[in-house]
């Protein structure tokens, strides 16, 4: 397939909406792992994106999800591929006790008895596949597919977007709505046990949510002020906010300083939840800027930092410059580290690769940079998630060796980078790197 011209692009990129936004599709059969979780063997199970077929598994149309289950070595042990005949993306993976299996996800399918542009669910299955049940929340394809996390009643707590009831002009393609938060509240069965919305901003999308020991949450994300037009990075921020499970907003604070609107802000509680650590992109570079970024450009350095539960930084740093680099994931070490995955475009450990690498580091929780390493093939290459095994093994998941056909854009910028494959790799607690498979995904007959 010929890549469209650029004129072309521009022009489709208009008339998408900001966050329900018809995507400009990317040339297949690209894919990427996106959701991470490690068992108490050190198997791993992940949650992807793919564009073709996953080993074998028959391709619905558009893009499909997928479960990957992996050896402890990462060797591929099976995959169910799963979707329908519009685009389905997963998100965020949990397990329970029992290591059944929580996944979040978003489709554009419509039929008859169905008519919306998009929904949102979460599914749950046996630690071996087989699917349970599955609750479709309503809502709308936003930036991301909702967050899920289990709180301490063994609820499994769901933080999305849903269309608000305030609209903005967005030129050719008219009036579109803002769009809410909510957070809604599941048994292990999947019985909605109530779901609240709240606004915090003009409109926001949850990019994690964190159940604190009070029953109540600090949901991570991306917002815009009212004048956002899609293209202005002064005007879009991430966020923390912390709300009660009946949508009362307690506080709220911004987690970064003005960005494009392209990162997300992840975290992982500390200490037994007294501190949040966190890490994101940042527009203009926050905190104390380690390697000097350079002047703002439009694009974002990646940030890592922990705050409190005033949701008031305790430190913040910035490193990279500004050519698309930003954190995607973060997890805490046995040794009570912090541990960030992320990709750029430049060097901030090494020679860079290519036009994106995927960066690994740990941070004490004091703020100091331990270590931090890149690397990746001539392409756009990029880590999604990271998770640490009950051996101190990190594990990174990602996509790999994409091109430009392989980025799916809507008003806001690429909304889904995908790679000619998927890969995960384990690294030792210091950095080095102990193994990498890599997978690829197959056209579809």
């Amino acid at each position: 397939m010929i890549r469209a011209p650029a004129v072309t692009l521009v022009l489709v990129l208009i008339v998408a909406f900001a966050f329900g936004q018809t995507p400009v599709p990317a040339v297949g059969p690209g894919s990427t792992a996106v959701g991470l979780a490690v068992r108490s063997d050190g198997s791993a199970i992940i949650a992807g994106i793919t564009q073709g077929s996953q080993f074998g598994q028959p391709s619905q149309g558009g893009l499909d999800a997928f479960i990957a289950w992996l050896t402890p070595d990462g060797e591929l042990d099976r995959v169910v591929q799963f979707g329908t005949e519009g685009d389905d993306r997963v998100g965020s993976i949990v397990l329970d006790e029992l290591e059944n299996i929580y996944v979040s996800g978003d489709t554009t399918w419509s039929s008859s008895d169905a008519m919306r542009s998009s929904v949102q669910f979460v599914m749950k299955l046996t630690r071996d596949g087989e699917k349970l049940w599955s609750n479709d929340l309503g809502g709308m394809r936003s930036y991301t597919p909702p967050a899920i996390a289990f709180d301490g009643a063994g609820h499994l707590i769901v933080a999305g977007a849903t269309p608000s009831d305030r609209e903005k002009d967005y030129a050719r393609a008219g009036r579109q709505p803002f769009y809410d938060a909510y957070i809604a509240v599941l048994t292990s069965d999947g019985e909605l046990v109530s779901k609240h919305v709240f606004a915090i901003d003009a409109t926001q999308a949850p990019t994690d949510v964190l159940p604190l020991s009070d029953g109540t949450l600090v949901v991570l994300g991306r917002k815009s002020s009212e004048s956002f037009t899609g293209n202005s990075p002064e005007l879009v921020h991430g966020f923390a906010v912390h709300v009660a499970l009946d949508g009362t907003v307690l506080n709220q604070a911004n987690v970064t300083y003005p960005g494009d609107g392209t990162m997300p802000v992840r975290g992982f509680l500390l200490e037994g939840g007294e501190r949040i650590a966190v890490t994101t992109g940042s527009g203009m570079g926050i905190g104390e800027p380690e390697d000097k970024p350079e002047p703002f450009r439009y694009s974002y350095y990646a940030a890592v930092g922990v705050i409190g539960l005033d949701l008031r930084p305790v430190w913040m740093k910035s490193f990279g410059k500004a050519e698309s680099y930003g954190g995607a994931g973060i997890a805490v070490s046995l040794a009570g580290d912090l541990v960030l995955v992320g990709a750029g475009n430049g060097d901030v450990a090494g020679e860079p690769h290519g036009l994106s690498d995927v960066f690994l580091g740990a941070y004490t929780a004091d703020g100091e940079r331990l270590w931090l390493s890149q690397y990746g093939t001539p392409k756009f290459d990029l880590a999604t998630s990271v998770a640490i095994a009950s051996d101190g093994t990190i594990v990174v998941v990602g996509s790999w060796s994409g091109g430009w056909e392989n980025i799916v854009y809507g008003l806001t910028g690429p909304v889904l980078r995908l790679g000619a494959s998927w890969f995960i790799a384990a690294h030792a607690p210091d950095g080095e790197m102990l193994w990498m498979r890599i997978y690829s995904a197959a056209d579809e007959d």
